[in-house]
């Protein structure tokens, strides 16, 4: 293997991939996994990463090589090539900083040679038949949505997900297709959070398909994905999915098993005591006001009062501390009302959502909070707390 190549049109696949590459826990089962394979054929260069559960494919086409002088494949430190490909070179007495960046293998002796400007790099390499196989998804389901959208469907859902529960779907988020409808919740059994979606740019009617993703696949998804229009291809076969857009193809595996039957927790509007509207940044600073008493991890929670368009928080610790605040700035006519629940789970919330405006609905089993966000334009939000019961 040996072609030139513009450092930035190396960099941007290598951006890509690296996350995979670089999993310390993955490279200990097996170290290959901090390896990328290069595949270079006449065509172009690809780039393969993966970490035993998910691998990412990344490609650059011919035009934005150089030369190619020989094909080839070989799998080498991600980290490595990228260090080299970001270094800059500084000299008082030549000013020609090449952007191009010249690459060898030299399978005799597993070594791959990288020339940038005045340096010389060498970097071991593995043999590329030692690199897994990635299969390929033959998919029962596909459908396409907006990137920018997944995105934000990601964002406003993953933080319900639990992050060490010894039940593996809440440690996780469900997409259930339901009559056109893309559905995505996570819960960590003391909240969830609920997106539905419209697809709008389906080409056949999609119904009854679910698929569990891990939180690292979730992880990985939002980082990938970027706040553009362009429509990506999520394609979902009985064990595994793939993301797919113009720059890579993601894969992972999904989570066995069964999810809740989410929909029976959603209140209906026919049950609400009441609901009031506010400001998502006068509640942020209502609960700063009384939040600090609580000790970290323990007595998370404060008391809100609702009563004629007023609202008060009330916070107490175990050293008998107290604070309250009031304030009117809060739609509500409806009865006096008193819940007690984790100020967290409503600040992970408000940091997520674009909405200016919470409308908080009160169930009348006065266990369990829903929130809105009423500006949402391509579905439909839905948050659920648990009430405390001290």
């Amino acid at each position: 293997m040996k072609f030139s190549i513009n450092k930035d049109n190396l960099l941007k696949p290598l951006n890509i991939v690296l996350n995979l590459a670089v999993d310390a826990a993955a490279a200990k089962k097996n170290q290959i996994y901090n390896n990328i394979l290069l595949d270079l054929t006449e065509e172009g260069l690809k780039f393969v990463a993966t970490d035993g559960s998910s691998d990412i494919i990344t490609f650059v086409s011919k035009e934005q090589i150089e030369s190619i002088d020989e094909i080839g494949k070989v799998t080498l430190s991600a980290k490595d090539l990228k260090s080299i490909c970001s270094q800059e070179f500084i000299s008082r007495t030549n000013n020609n900083n090449s952007g191009t960046i010249e690459l060898c293998y030299d399978e005799q002796i597993s070594q791959m040679t990288v020339k940038k400007n005045r340096a010389i790099y060498t970097l071991k390499t593995l043999d590329a038949s030692s690199f897994p196989c990635i299969p390929e998804i033959e998919p029962k389901i596909s459908f396409k949505i907006k990137e920018g959208d997944l995105k934000d469907i990601i964002k406003t859902t993953k933080f319900s997900m639990s992050s060490e529960d010894v039940r593996k779907i809440f440690n996780a988020m469900l997409f259930d297709i339901r009559n056109n409808c893309l559905n995505v919740v996570s819960t960590d059994s003391h909240r969830l959070a609920y997106n539905k979606y419209e697809l709008i740019d389906t080409e056949e009617d999609i119904n009854d398909a679910m698929m569990i993703v891990g939180r690292k696949a979730i992880t990985e998804m939002s980082s990938l994905l970027q706040n553009s229009s362009n429509l990506i291809t999520i394609n979902i076969s009985e064990k595994s999915f793939s993301m797919i857009n113009e720059n890579y193809i993601y894969n992972s595996k999904i989570i066995d098993g069964s999810w809740p039957k989410y929909l029976g927790l959603l209140p209906n509007p026919n049950t609400y005591l009441g609901s009031f509207t506010i400001e998502k940044d006068i509640l942020k600073n209502l609960i700063n006001n009384v939040s600090f008493l609580s000790t970290e991890n323990l007595n998370s929670w404060v008391t809100i009062v609702v009563d004629n368009n007023k609202i008060t928080l009330k916070n107490s610790n175990s050293k008998h501390e107290y604070a309250e605040v009031t304030s009117n700035d809060v739609i509500y006519n409806g009865e006096h009302h008193e819940m007690t629940l984790n100020y967290k789970f409503l600040t992970d919330i408000i940091n997520n959502v674009s909405s200016k405006e919470l409308i908080v609905n009160i169930v009348k089993s006065s266990v369990e909070i829903e929130l809105n966000d009423n500006e949402k334009d391509c579905g439909e939000l839905k948050y659920i707390i648990m009430l405390i019961r001290l």
